[in-house]
């Protein structure tokens, strides 16, 4: 789980907010409530993550790990596949509310 997981869904449901209200979706419809609940947890993964990593050292000192054995592994161009294949599951993460709207 990452800062990119949550800046996602925010972004993605604060599209799909703008255009449903902007379309004159009533506020009680399904795809507004759904969007709107994917906004407040995009928020809240982001806070909490943030949070965590602020105040509690051993999640610091992880992270640091996680990205020092990143680098030692090769470029970032070495790891391509994965970070589209992250991106793609991020996108899919999104559809249903994108189908509801």
């Amino acid at each position: 789980v990452s800062y990119a997981y949550g800046t996602a869904m925010t972004a993605t449901s604060l599209l799909v907010l703008r255009s449903l209200l902007s379309a004159s979706a009533p506020l009680d419809s399904i795809a507004v409530v759904h969007a709107a609940a994917v906004l407040f947890y995009g928020v809240r993964l982001n806070l909490f993550l943030a949070y965590r990593e602020i105040f509690l050292p051993r999640f610091r000192h992880m992270r640091e790990r996680i990205e020092d054995r990143a680098k030692s592994r090769g470029s970032r161009l070495s790891r391509t596949p994965f970070i589209v294949s992250c991106a793609a599951l991020y996108a899919f993460l999104a559809t249903p509310f994108l189908v509801t709207s």
